[in-house]
């Protein structure tokens, strides 16, 4: 959600591949006009909590947690998750583009392209 976020974000998986951000350029942050009707939200901790997703969960290299309730959220019909980013400072949206409801709204604004390593 924040362009931090996202920087973090892009550093955060590049380390966890073992690779330098560098290797993943050229590459665009896209900013999003949104109105969704069905997200998951797992902001709180108690949300977190009610579908056993443990801080470790969010923050760490072992990704089936977090992939499985995004595999639920899909199945039941969410348009998408917002939830604490793992690099513990910011908020990530994740958009389930196939799944989106008729009124709900993703509209493109503008990009950023980054051709080298984005500053925060």
């Amino acid at each position: 959600m924040e362009r931090a976020t996202a920087i973090a974000e892009f550093e955060r998986m590049a380390r966890r591949v073992g690779r330098r951000p560098e290797d993943f350029l050229p590459r665009r942050l896209y900013r999003y006009e949104l109105h969704v009707v069905e997200l998951v939200d797992l902001r709180p901790e108690a949300a977190r909590a009610a579908v056993e997703l443990k801080d470790e969960d969010v923050q760490g290299d072992e990704l089936r947690a977090c992939q499985a309730i995004g595999e639920a959220a899909e199945y039941t019909g969410r348009e998408g998750i917002i939830a604490p980013s793992a690099t513990g400072s910011g908020t990530v949206l994740a958009i389930f583009f196939d799944r989106l409801e008729p009124a709900s709204i993703v509209r493109t604004l503008d990009y950023e392209a980054w051709e080298s390593p984005p500053m925060a």
